[in-house]
């Protein structure tokens, strides 16, 4: 194996555990990383964001088997942002899920947005 193929071999690895294991990647990045070279190599290829390009493309081609008249995700990668909406007897349920810029170093942001509530006329 020549060493760029070891490197993108190595990389895709990194890539793929990361993932499948965000939470493993938080923590060993919290604990670890500030006092090696690695975090910042990181950091610097870009891999973050391709985790989460990863990560949003595996909703985007799962909603066959989740998307109803009653569940729905809007996925809006130029914000970095999931909104779900749930709807249970005739109330909305509401969410937004914010993905920081740090993503999967950082945990995500979910806020409730609104309850909708439709009275039949």
């Amino acid at each position: 194996m020549t060493e760029e193929i070891e490197e993108s071999f190595a990389y895709n690895i990194i890539l793929r555990f990361i993932c499948l294991f965000p939470r493993y990647y938080r923590e060993w990045f919290d604990q670890k990383s500030k006092l090696t070279k690695v975090s910042g190599m990181i950091i610097q290829s870009g891999l973050e964001d391709k985790i989460l390009d990863y990560q949003l493309d595996q909703i985007e081609l799962s909603q066959v088997e989740w998307k109803s008249d009653k569940f729905n995700i809007h996925i809006y990668k130029k914000n970095r942002e999931i909104n779900l909406i749930y709807t249970v007897d005739e109330v909305n349920f509401e969410y937004i899920i914010k993905i920081p810029e740090e993503y999967p170093k950082k945990n995500l942001i979910v806020k409730s947005v609104k309850t909708k509530h439709y009275k039949d006329t």
